[in-house]
């Protein structure tokens, strides 16, 4: 440092002490950081009001399908004369993508998308029918489909019969959130099935299970809404409903021969429609993009078909997978006193193309084996009405309960105890692909096996 700059520093120095000792000229500390707080306190204020209006801003867009307003255009800027550099461009913050929900409108058809949940269908609803939809979980995450069961059925069953014509494709769905339909589904994806004949006599006659997945992605309004996208995460309600005919009380065979084109004709025939209760359910998390169920072109292996094992057949090899269709519990017992009651529930999944109908027991049943031979199980009662009829997607899994009873003996009422292989089962009566395949079975009814397990009984 070179001397005059020494010197001048020097001064400048002497000068500050000396304002700050002189009477009256101290520096104005307080007011100073006064100034300052103040001043933090409006960038503050101006910075958390920003950021929470932004905040809101996304939540309505994304949960509630509003579109932001477009924001004005900044101001032109226009350089000063002494301006020597030019002003940076701001990096725009970048926005997420908005979820656009349908909006509802009242004038819509009941079931369309958009439309209002208390719409009145048409036509109108039939008192004796309902449509039901059943849900394995209660919470689905946001871009994974949601696993359902759903039917049609006479609603009084145990009264006198009902002979209607339903859809073969099963009910179709329809999500809603605040009473506005936002999504919609069915089960054949819109693959077309003939409508069928139902005859509910005095309920003994159950109607088909349909199973399988729905994607949970916005339908497509027309006016705006994201159709394709996730649905968000929040609360919903699925519902069930389809169009069906009543051709009152008297029983199939008196119109064996005609068309169902002929049958709606008939001046019995009364066109109505079957609506369920609404289920609820939530989406969580977030997701960019949604899986939407296809179906498979898989080749159709229908695979050995094993009878059902009888006291004293040899032990049945297992597991099999019939129709490719599979048996697996839920989880199974490895030791149990003698003369218990074996209650293990199971679940059938499909694993072939397109879709299956099958005539299937109520109930998973079990026989016991002890070196190599049927000894006992438990067994379902074989009668009228033992036979469902499901209809069952790819990689949908149908829960089936444990035909719940005691451990028998082929011999005894009780098994003794002893160490014994227990091979669970549930009866098939018969297949065929959906929605065109043709009808396999016969009068020997079939078993789909699962995984065997070794069970002590004390």
């Amino acid at each position: 440092m070179n001397r005059d700059l020494s010197t001048a520093l020097g001064e400048l120095a002497d000068r500050v002490e000396r304002s700050q000792r002189a009477p009256g000229q101290e520096l104005p500390v307080g007011r100073v950081a006064a100034r300052v707080r103040h001043r933090r306190r409006i960038r503050a204020v101006t910075v958390s009001v920003a950021s929470a209006a932004a905040i809101a801003v996304l939540a309505v867009g994304t949960a509630y399908a509003v579109r932001p307003p477009a924001r004005p255009a900044p101001p032109a800027h226009t350089p000063s004369a002494s301006s020597t550099s030019a002003t940076p461009t701001p990096t725009p913050t970048p926005t997420p993508d908005l979820v656009v929900l349908p909006s509802g409108d009242p004038t819509l058809p009941y079931g369309s998308c958009g439309s209002l949940a208390d719409t009145v269908p048409v036509p109108a609803v039939g008192e004796r029918y309902e449509a039901q939809v059943r849900l394995s979980e209660a919470t689905a995450q946001a871009g994974d489909p949601l696993a359902v069961e759903s039917w049609i059925a006479v609603a009084d069953g145990g009264g006198e019969g009902l002979l209607s014509i339903v859809p073969g494709s099963g009910p179709a769905l329809t999500v809603t959130r605040d009473g506005v339909v936002v999504a919609t589904a069915d089960l054949y994806q819109g693959h077309e099935a003939e409508d069928e004949l139902y005859d509910a006599w005095w309920g003994e006659n159950p109607p088909t299970t349909y199973v399988g997945s729905i994607g949970l992605t916005v339908c497509d309004d027309g006016h705006g809404a994201t159709s394709g996208r996730p649905l968000p995460a929040g609360h919903y309600e699925v519902r069930a409903w389809g169009g069906v005919t009543s051709l009152g009380n008297e029983p199939g065979e008196t119109y064996q021969g005609r068309s169902l084109d002929e049958l709606r004709a008939l001046p019995v025939a009364e066109p109505l429609t079957a609506v369920g209760p609404a289920v609820p359910f939530d989406i969580v998390g977030e997701a960019p993009d949604a899986t939407v169920p296809e179906w498979s072109t898989v080749p159709f292996d229908a695979g050995p078909a094993s009878p059902l094992p009888a006291c004293g057949d040899p032990a049945p090899a297992g597991p099999t997978s019939p129709a490719m269709l599979s048996l697996d519990l839920d989880r199974f017992p490895s030791t149990a006193p003698a003369g218990t009651e074996l209650d293990v529930a199971g679940r059938l999944t499909y694993a072939g193309p397109d879709r299956i109908r099958a005539g299937l027991g109520w109930w998973v049943e079990y026989v016991v084996v002890q070196h190599g031979v049927v000894v006992g199980g438990v067994w379902a009662d074989q009668v009228d009405g033992w036979v469902q009829g499901v209809d069952l997607g790819r990689g949908a899994g149908m829960r089936l309960e444990s035909g719940a009873g005691p451990l028998v003996g082929c011999t005894s009422d009780t098994l003794p105890a002893g160490d014994y292989t227990v091979i669970p089962l549930v009866a098939l009566t018969g297949w065929t692909t959906r929605p065109s395949g043709t009808w396999t079975g016969g009068d020997l009814v079939h078993a789909v096996i699962g995984a065997p397990f070794t069970l002590t009984l004390t």
